[in-house]
């Protein structure tokens, strides 16, 4: 296995996909103006946040969805907005907890700036996202954002009280995931449905693509810690089980009977030097952790598809089954 087909490019939303092109223009407009800021260093902060590349997908997601009914909404670019300025500030925060000093391939805020400015930066970014959510978000939609967002940090508080334990289930991983990555998605989908005048059942379909969705990408990004192209994915190769971080693959290969107990006993050795790391690579990609990892990114994929089966074929439509093409074993 080579690689993995995966999100081709940088900011994918705005180059790749035409039809949305005009709109993900004025997202990014919006970005820029609603975090200025009078002070030097958070302008600085952001200024590289906005500049270090990133997909766009959740306001794709946002703004495809909010074409799917059949009413323009004034509040779309700006409900695009706060999707993404929301889970800028995760990742800031995200990158505080990990003490990580690169995200895709850029010097991350608390590495450049420490970890106060980081803290002050992400709450600033939360700040700017609930002032806009009151001006901008109707009423009966606040209920979806305030569970979203305690979903993600008991998603990120879960995944830090399960550093290096080697006893995680794939399911409690699942629920893990579900709340971290792939709630936004889903909350992504349904704003956006929600703003162009969807039916309820439509709504609530195009919020279980977003889930499949989001499942599938994050197991094909923890894939990525054991295969992914360094200078692609803008992160260290093993970045995750080095830090105690153990996603699908670890976990499928520490239940195998012959290869587990040895896979566990060098993960208890911590820290691991640079044989350690090639010995579970080795044994994850023995064990079959890969392909299996890679089968349940189908199986999501597949539950998107079928998902979105019954919505009226469209451009938009279109894009979010393409979303889906791109990930996919590259063999």
């Amino acid at each position: 296995m080579d690689g993995i087909l995966f999100w081709k490019g940088d900011i994918l939303m705005i180059n790749r996909y035409e039809l949305i092109r005009p709109s993900m223009d004025k997202v990014e407009a919006m970005l820029k103006s609603s975090l200025r800021s009078k002070h030097r260093i958070i302008n600085s902060a952001i200024k590289d946040l906005l500049e270090s590349g990133g997909k766009r997908l959740r306001p794709a997601l946002l703004v495809v969805c909010g074409n799917m009914g059949n009413k323009e909404s004034p509040r779309l670019i700006t409900m695009a907005a706060i999707v993404e300025i929301l889970h800028m500030a995760t990742l800031v925060h995200d990158d505080i907890i990990d003490d990580a000093l690169f995200r895709r391939g850029v010097t991350t805020v608390q590495a450049k700036w420490g970890k106060d400015i980081a803290v002050f930066l992400g709450d600033y970014l939360f700040s700017t996202a609930f002032a806009l959510i009151t001006d901008n978000c109707p009423v009966e939609n606040f209920g979806i954002i305030t569970k979203t967002l305690q979903n993600i940090c008991e998603g990120e508080i879960s995944q830090y009280e399960d550093r290096f334990s080697t006893d995680v289930s794939r399911i409690r991983y699942l629920k893990r995931i579900m709340g971290k990555t792939a709630a936004l998605f889903g909350l992504s989908c349904y704003l956006g449905a929600h703003e162009s005048g969807c039916s309820g059942q439509q709504k609530s379909i195009l919020f279980r693509y977003g889930i499949s969705l989001g499942m599938a990408f994050q197991i094909a990004d923890d894939v990525l810690d054991f295969i992914g192209d360094e200078q692609r994915t803008g992160k260290p190769k093993a970045n995750d089980f080095t830090q105690g971080i153990y996603t699908l693959p670890v976990i499928h290969a520490l239940r195998d009977k012959s290869l587990g107990p040895t896979l566990k006993e060098i993960l208890q050795s911590f820290p691991l030097d640079k044989n350690d790391i090639k010995r579970v690579i080795a044994i994850v990609q023995a064990s079959g952790g890969i392909e299996y990892s890679i089968d349940l990114i189908n199986r999501y994929t597949n539950r998107a598809v079928n998902t979105i089966n019954t919505l009226p074929d469209n451009g938009y439509k279109a894009i979010l089954i393409d979303l889906l093409d791109n990930i996919k074993p590259c063999r």
